[in-house]
C-alpha cells in the first residue's frame, strides 16, 4: 500500500550522500528526535534512537582519519558502519511515518531532521503553499585562504519558490526548551545564504528557520548544529 502523499516526504536514498553529508543527517537528525515534542517520550525500543545515531557518527569518524589517509582496514570499517547507520535511518524514518499515519497526524514528522526529499515546483499554475512545507536547513564554517573565519556561521536553506520571508532563531547550547530559543535580527527575504557573525568561539550553536509570509508561519525546518571556532 503506498504512503499518503502528506507523509511521503523523507529521502531514503542515502547511498548518494557524501560522508560529510551523511555526518550531517546523524547529527540533525539525533539533535532534533531527542528533543522531539512527540517521539522524545513515544519510542520503542526496538527501533534505533538518537544515542544509536551518534554512536555511527562517532565511528565513521573514527574510521573516517584513517579511510581517508588510505588505510583499507580502514575504509572496510567505515564502510561496515555506513551500512549498518543507513539501515538505522531507514528504520526510523519507517517507524516516524507509521506513527504519523497511526496518529493521522502529518505534523508529527517535522522537526525530525531525517533526510527530506528535494523540493521542487510544479510546471503547472498549482504551487506549495510554503506554510506547509519545512524548510531544509545545514549549517557549516565560512572559509577563507587561512582557513576558517572565526565566530562565522553559513545557513544554507532550501524550499519552494517564492516562500520568504524567513524567520530565523538560534541557541547556544542545546535548546532545553522554547525559551531558549532567541531571534537574532529581522526577518531574511531569503533562506539560501544566511552569514551570521560575532558568534562565540568554542560554543556549539543550535539553528532553526521556517517560512513566515502573509499566510502565517510555516513548520519550523530540523534544528541544526555547529561548534564555532
Amino acid at each position: 500500500m503506498p504512503i499518503p502523499e502528506q507523509y511521503d516526504i523523507f529521502d531514503p536514498n542515502l547511498r548518494r550522500l557524501t560522508y560529510p553529508e551523511l555526518h550531517m543527517v546523524l547529527t540533525t537528525a539525533s539533535d532534533a528526535l531527542e528533543v522531539h515534542s512527540f517521539f522524545r517520550d513515544n519510542w520503542e525500543s526496538y527501533v534505533p534512537n538518537y544515542l544509536i545515531l551518534r554512536n555511527h557518527l562517532v565511528k565513521l569518524k573514527e574510521f573516517g582519519v584513517g579511510a581517508d589517509r588510505g588505510d583499507r582496514d580502514m575504509k572496510a570499517q567505515r564502510d561496515q558502519v555506513r551500512a549498518r547507520a543507513e539501515l538505522d535511518i531507514l528504520l526510523i524514518i519507517n517507524y516516524v511515518v507509521m506513527r504519523a499515519i497511526e496518529k493521522q497526524d502529518p505534523s508529527l514528522l517535522q522537526n525530525t531532521g531525517l533526510p527530506l526529499k528535494e523540493l521542487k515546483t510544479a510546471r503547472s499554475s498549482y504551487r506549495i503553499a510554503p506554510t506547509s512545507v519545512p524548510v531544509v536547513l545545514t549549517a557549516k564554517h565560512k572559509k577563507t585562504r587561512l582557513g576558517v573565519e572565526s565566530g562565522t556561521a553559513i545557513l544554507a536553506g532550501k524550499h519552494v519558490k517564492m516562500g520568504g520571508p524567513y524567520h530565523l532563531q538560534i541557541c547556544k547550547g542545546h535548546p532545553a526548551s522554547e525559551e531558549s530559543w532567541c531571534t537574532p535580527g529581522g526577518h531574511y527575504r531569503e533562506c539560501g545564504n544566511i552569514i551570521l557573525n560575532n558568534l562565540e568561539s568554542a560554543n556549539e550553536y543550535f539553528f532553526r528557520i521556517r517560512s513566515d509570509g502573509p499566510d502565517g508561519p510555516g513548520p519550523w525546518s530540523q534544528v541544526v548544529s555547529l561548534v564555532i571556532v
